[in-house]
């Protein structure tokens, strides 16, 4: 047996990992020993377990974070109280704290929902970020709100470690008989698949797999991208994997500058760019660039692939970059150019005649062109063919509501 002088009642141990007090203290060694593979915790890391149960990993760390932090967050009372009891008082710098979010699986007396819960903790408050098969049992929505948190969380150079099932339905076949689950049912939102399968339809929390290009884009739109590649689990068959799920290690998206051609140099942009900002009561440019790029993916699911930018100077950049922010979910097949001489390298310029010749599915309208009635003027123009968008309801719809 491994050198632990605690572990918790059988009745905690079981329902995590069926075995002994042995097996369930060695596979959380396994799994640290993955966590150190992958740089996702250091002996000085300040680490947040999002679903610690009865203290798994936690045992096996409490050696190994000298320097460190551990901070673990469950939606089971009785793992907390015990962990506090039996783990935070033996070592000072390990916290747990009870969060009662609903689970149809694990916590149907929860008071919160996983779409919306923010977890109380500062942003940029850890390091590392431990989800051990907890995406396991999320739906989308709930999902993606955590991978929001997770941002807010993370640090700049932080590491998020997910074990989950990652399911491509096109691939289906090429999975070995011996597969050790299977995905059958397709998760739907308003009538539509929602990028994810469960196994059990009448329970669809007890077993769920992700659709590999859905979490990408989930990804994307929160701040986070997948570091390196998907590392593929031994539930395949085959015997092959680091652990039995999937494995997403997530950083933080790096923050994309823009590169504006200046043919006025005398244009003070920067201050130019900041009025624009504190005009509109918008907090930081990330904050557009999320609000933008979830507005982008929205069309793209609507059907819209190619979308034309009518206005000038900033809105068109929020815009461009938001679609790079996004993974490019749409086309921008034009951009018309500021009069001053500002306007995004390498996008083309365009004006009202030409848009029709480029054929975009929908047009989004600057601020200055919507008050100088380029707005009413394409409405008439496209009478419903091509849809129409303002930045500003753009920007106000999808702004998060906690800023």
């Amino acid at each position: 047996m491994m050198k632990q002088f605690i572990v918790p009642p059988p009745e905690f141990i079981y329902p995590i990992s069926h075995s002994s007090a042995d097996g369930f203290l060695r596979s959380g060694k396994e799994v640290v020993s993955v966590l150190k593979k992958l740089n996702v915790v250091r002996n000085d890391s300040k680490v947040l377990e999002i679903g610690c149960g009865p203290g798994r990993l936690a045992l096996n760390l409490t050696e190994y974070l000298k320097n460190g932090s551990y901070t673990g967050v469950d939606i089971i009372k009785e793992y907390i109280d015990w962990c506090s009891n039996n783990i935070s008082r033996r070592y000072r710098n390990f916290h747990f704290i009870h969060v009662p979010i609903y689970n149809q699986v694990f916590n149907k007396k929860g008071t919160y929902k996983a779409s919306s819960y923010t977890f109380p903790f500062p942003n940029h408050s850890f390091s590392s970020i431990i989800l051990q098969s907890v995406f396991t049992h999320m739906l989308p929505d709930d999902v993606e709100n955590y991978l929001s948190e997770i941002s807010r969380l993370l640090t700049r150079n932080g590491r998020c470690y997910a074990s989950m099932f990652i399911y491509d339905f096109k691939e289906r076949n090429l999975l070995p008989m011996n597969c050790r689950h299977h995905f059958i049912s397709p998760v739907k939102k308003d009538g539509r698949f929602n990028g994810a399968w469960c196994a059990v339809n009448s329970d669809p929390e007890s077993n769920v797999a992700y659709d590999p290009d859905f979490i990408n884009e989930m990804t994307g739109r929160n701040g986070l991208k997948i570091d390196g590649s998907i590392r593929y689990g031994q539930w395949r068959g085959g015997g092959k994997g680091l652990t039995n799920q999937d494995i997403m290690v997530l950083k933080k998206r790096p923050m994309l500058h823009v590169k504006i051609q200046r043919s006025n140099p005398a244009a003070d942009y920067d201050a130019y760019i900041t009025e624009w900002f504190k005009l509109r009561c918008i907090p930081t440019f990330r904050n557009v660039l999320e609000s933008v790029s979830k507005f982008l993916i929205k069309l793209k699911s609507d059907g819209i692939k190619r979308i034309a930018v009518y206005g000038t100077g900033i809105p068109g950049i929020i815009v461009y970059l938001s679609n790079i922010y996004a993974g490019r979910p749409v086309k921008i097949v034009g951009m018309v150019s500021d009069s001053s001489g500002k306007q995004v390298k390498i996008v083309k310029t365009m004006d009202l005649k030409s848009i029709a010749k480029l054929r975009p599915d929908a047009v989004v309208v600057s601020v200055t062109a919507n008050v100088q009635g380029e707005a009413a003027k394409l409405r008439k123009k496209f009478a419903g063919n091509i849809k129409i968008y303002d930045i500003n309801e753009i920007i106000s719809a999808y702004m998060p509501v906690s800023l």
